[in-house]
């Protein structure tokens, strides 16, 4: 009822459907745009390499679990706020040891 007061014209389903569709093409043209001034950047710069790449496993896993505010530093946060037993976090200590190990293992079978 306040978005009828507001834009002074009747606002219903069909209306509302519009609008999504015409956000969504904005975003669509908004991202081809985008992309196009990167590509503009990218030769302008004398290089053609893409500017993202695939991370190896090693990448993954140290981002996941060893870098700092990784997957592992967060639970850790959490836990600590939510336990305060010692041996809640001497299990978490010892299952991320045994991950890493396994972990490390894979990775250097691949």
């Amino acid at each position: 009822e306040e978005l009828q007061k507001t834009q002074g014209q009747i606002y219903n389903e069909q209306i509302s459907k519009i609008q999504a569709i015409g956000v969504a093409d904005n975003r669509i043209q908004n991202l081809a745009i985008t992309l196009d001034k990167v590509k503009h950047l990218l030769e302008e710069m004398g290089t053609f390499e893409p500017p993202i790449y695939p991370l190896t496993q090693k990448e993954i896993f140290d981002g996941v679990w060893n870098f700092k505010h990784s997957l592992r530093d967060q639970m850790k946060e959490v836990m600590t706020l939510l336990e305060s037993e010692v041996s809640t976090m001497e299990q978490i200590e010892i299952i991320s040891e045994v991950y890493e190990l396994l972990a490390l293992d894979d990775l250097e079978e691949t």
